[in-house]
Formats: structure tokens, sequence, C-alpha cells
């Protein structure tokens, strides 16, 4: 997958984007080697990010690093966009999250923006190493094969992880 091309969410009406690590990579290791903007600092500029507005037009804006985990493969970003393009994702709870479910992932696998694809819960409560070799437990596997399995953190299951497949 491309460095720097990926998805995120829009967390909070404070402008606060939800993606992962690894779409960042290279620009968040050399910030703090793993762990960036913890304990109220920010780091300034580290991406552009694209929020798509109700007329279905792009706006783009440059955000800055709230925080990040690599070993959890997930970053938080801050935005300064008007409200009327800060829509925040709904946010529930993996405690009733069945095996056989289905599940929907919307990505950029592999560089290809705007996908979606459709799945069923697999398995719950797996543990995944991450790319860094680390232990992400409490993970919700699924076969939603071409965004890339869905992993869990905890009750909200919006971050891909990454996949084993080419």
């Amino acid at each position: 997958m491309p460095e720097g091309n990926g998805t995120g969410i829009v967390w909070d009406e404070e402008g606060d984007i939800v993606t992962n690590y690894h779409v960042l990579g290279s620009v968040l290791g050399a910030a703090s080697q793993g762990r960036a903007g913890l304990g109220g600092r920010r780091i300034a500029s580290v991406a552009r990010v694209t929020l798509l507005g109700s007329d279905g037009k792009s706006h783009e804006f440059v955000a800055d690093l709230v925080g990040a985990d690599r070993g959890k493969d997930i970053a938080v970003l801050r935005v300064a966009a008007p409200a009327s393009l800060l829509r925040p994702c709904p946010r529930g709870s993996s405690a009733g999250v069945r095996v056989g479910q289905t599940v929907l992932a919307i990505g950029n696998p592999f560089g290809f923006d705007h996908t979606l694809t459709s799945g069923v819960v697999s398995g719950l409560d797996r543990t995944v190493q991450s790319a860094v070799g680390s232990l992400i437990s409490g993970g919700i596997q699924t076969d939603a094969g071409a965004c890339l399995p869905l992993r869990s953190y905890r009750a909200y299951s919006g971050a891909n992880s990454g996949a084993d497949s080419p």
C-alpha cells in the first residue's frame, strides 16, 4: 500500500480524524520514534486531509498530529474545518457483535481509493501482530477481503490494521 494514501473517519466535531499509523509512517516515525503528540502537545502540518461535503465536493485541509501509537497502528489528526464538513461517524459497541454478522469495510487498499467491500465476522477477540511486531488484542476478524480485514480497537471498528493478502 502506498504510504500517504489512506482513509480515516471524522471522530468528533472538533475536527479530530482517526486513521492508521501506517498511512503516515515516515512522518510520524521521524517525529518521535513511534509515539507522537501525546501529553497535550501537537505536531503541526503532518498531512493533508480531504473531506467530502454533502454537496459531493472535496475540501482539503492541513492536519496537525494529535496523537499516535505505532504499535496499535492508529493515529489521530486534527483539521480546522467548518462544522458543515465535520460529520462524526456514529460509534457503537462491539459487545453485541457475533460471528456470522455482515460487515462492511471502506478503505483505500493498495492505493485504490473509494473502495467498499462486504463480508462476515469470522472471529472475535483475536490477537494480531502489528507491522512493527507488537500485539493488538481484542480484534474482530472479518473476511471483507478487498479492503483488508477490519480489526477492532475495542468498541470502535473503523480502522484497518493491515492484511496478509497480496
